[in-house]
């Protein structure tokens, strides 16, 4: 189903996940691999992009420590931007889908011993590369920490960059194949790959308002990590399109 590069960029990049400096390998990678994949099919490409908005759901998928509790909130601002898909095969309905936008995560904690709950709310600015396969998309998206707050604000400095792994599914509701246009519906699911704060031990917002229960202590094996599922809606243009040549 991928092409013999498409398997080397993947190798490549499962090794290298876990540092900062690897989404500059990333982008690289999905560069060249996008020469690899037009060279050697030129004539059956075809390109879209257009605007998209979304509404974002959040969980905290990471550990919590006693006296705490997770609990699911919808994000205040829905998330927008611009996304596009490059058709790699017709054939077997290929692709890379690329996106820029701003989204905002959110979830709520609830202090046991305080009688409160806090809904933690993360804004970023998010780059997305994944992989298209008829419909069904995976890849990660990488963000730009720009605010936050609990109700009071965080300072975004505290905040580190966010990378998230994501699958989901595109289904068009209209379709215009002659101008090569769509309206979409999507649905995605995305986990956080990294902690949101770069040094949660120290930066804990709730910590004043829901200290640590002893023998615990504030560490970074509870900083937060978002579960999320998207729905929204995106719309394409056929800005370039090819039909594949008659045999």
């Amino acid at each position: 189903m991928f092409t013999h590069s498409g398997t080397i960029f993947a190798n490549i990049f499962l090794c290298n996940i876990n540092a900062e400096s690897n989404m500059k390998k990333y982008i690289i990678g999905m560069i060249a691999l996008l020469c690899f994949e037009i060279a050697g099919a030129q004539e059956y490409r075809s390109f879209c992009a257009g605007p998209y908005l979304g509404f974002k759901a959040g969980l905290n998928g990471g550990n919590v420590m006693d006296g705490r509790k997770n609990a699911m909130n919808i994000a205040r601002v829905p998330e927008f931007g611009v996304n596009s898909l490059l058709i790699l095969s017709n054939e077997y309905d290929l692709g890379a889908c690329f996106g820029l936008g701003y989204a905002d995560y959110s979830y709520k904690i609830k202090g046991y011993a305080v009688g409160r709950e806090y809904k933690c709310n993360y804004s970023y600015l998010n780059l997305t590369t994944e992989l298209y396969f008829q419909g069904i998309t995976m890849g990660f998206a990488f963000g730009y920490p720009l605010a936050a707050d609990f109700g009071s604000e965080i300072d975004a400095d505290k905040l580190g960059f966010m990378s998230e792994f994501k699958i989901g599914y595109i289904y068009p509701v209209m379709l215009d194949l002659e101008e090569g246009a769509s309206l979409n519906l999507y649905i995605n699911a995305g986990y956080m790959l990294t902690g949101i704060f770069k040094d949660y031990a120290n930066d804990d917002p709730l910590l004043p308002f829901v200290p640590a229960v002893p023998p615990q202590t504030s560490s970074s094996k509870y900083n937060p990590r978002v579960v999320s599922i998207t729905i929204g809606m995106s719309y394409w243009f056929g800005i370039h399109q090819v039909s594949e040549p008659a045999e």
